[in-house]
């Protein structure tokens, strides 16, 4: 599902204010391939991208407090805990804690935050502006603390200063994205790097009496938006495609699949199939980079065969 993308530069001196002083420097380890079109990316939001180095999912960066290596799930054990203020509508307004004073008010600009909303719930806002300690965020309109909550676990994602191998970061201009990579080895930047365009590989959600075997499916996004039933799958088998009433597809039998590399979205879905058959099916490297309604396999409303 993605694209090779070739022609990354060395970041240095000049990127300093992004990258901080440690990586922003002469012979920096960090590379960056300016003015992508947003259109080459898949997904509602940008943290839903998906960048592959040699056939493996990159992580998207993550503050420290984040699980090392994975993108951000449901399992908010490692992240922060810090005070919150809530607006009228009880909704997270503000975030408080110590981490966030070590970025600047540029390197938080384009950050993201995720904090966890209530049980099996991670919720992601843009910082709208931040001060000291402090980042004010977009409130979410969806299950929200309690209104007895003064706190939130939460972690900071896209800080890019906190790069390490084997993650990436970006900058939103609006019509174009500038992806900073650190590769896991340099070499990898001639031709093994690539940004993920499609959200399904196969979609057979107005399908029926189908046969699907053998197959090898990998580096998908499409994560990003926590209701987007018909988007982000690598396989859709009778799944809500936005049109109403779409109808029930019938004896799909699948075998002998492996899926992996996936940010967001689920594995396998399928909403109102009839008779459906899974065999022999292999998930690996799926990263829940999305909201409430991210599975390794979703399936609603079906009759297993």
């Amino acid at each position: 599902g993605d694209d090779p993308y070739t022609g990354f530069t060395q970041c240095g001196a000049g990127d300093a204010t992004l990258l901080g002083a440690t990586l922003g420097q002469a012979g920096s380890p960090v590379w960056k391939k300016t003015g992508v079109a947003r259109g080459d990316i898949v997904g509602d939001n940008l943290y839903g991208m998906s960048v592959i180095e040699n056939n493996a999912l990159v992580a998207l960066v993550q503050d420290a407090s984040s699980i090392p290596n994975k993108h951000v799930t449901g399992n908010t054990d490692a992240f922060y805990t810090g005070p919150i203020t809530k607006d009228g509508s009880n909704r997270v307004a503000s975030i408080t804690h110590a981490a966030i004073g070590a970025y600047t008010s540029a390197q938080l600009a384009g950050a993201i935050v995720a904090w966890h909303g209530g049980a099996n719930e991670v919720f992601y806002s843009a910082i709208t502006s931040s001060s000291g300690n402090t980042i004010n965020i977009t409130p979410i309109a969806l299950p929200a603390l309690g209104s007895a909550a003064t706190t939130t676990k939460f972690a900071l994602l896209n800080v890019l200063p906190a790069l390490t191998g084997g993650r990436f970061g970006y900058v939103d201009n609006g019509a174009t994205v500038d992806v900073y990579i650190y590769p896991t080895n340099v070499a990898n930047l001639a031709a093994n790097i690539g940004i993920v365009k499609r959200n399904r590989l196969i979609d057979a959600s107005a399908s029926d009496y189908l046969k699907i075997e053998a197959f090898d499916l990998m580096n998908m996004g499409g994560g990003g938006n926590d209701n987007a039933l018909h988007d982000g799958h690598l396989l859709a088998i009778g799944a809500d495609t936005g049109i109403a009433n779409v109808g029930k597809q019938r004896d799909i039998e699948c075998r002998h699949i492996r899926i992996r590399n996936q940010a967001g979205g689920n594995a396998i879905f399928s909403k109102t199939a009839q008779n459906l058959v899974l065999e022999f099916i292999t998930i690996s490297d799926i990263y829940m980079r999305c909201e409430n309604l991210c599975r390794c396999i979703g399936l609603q409303y079906i009759t297993l065969g």
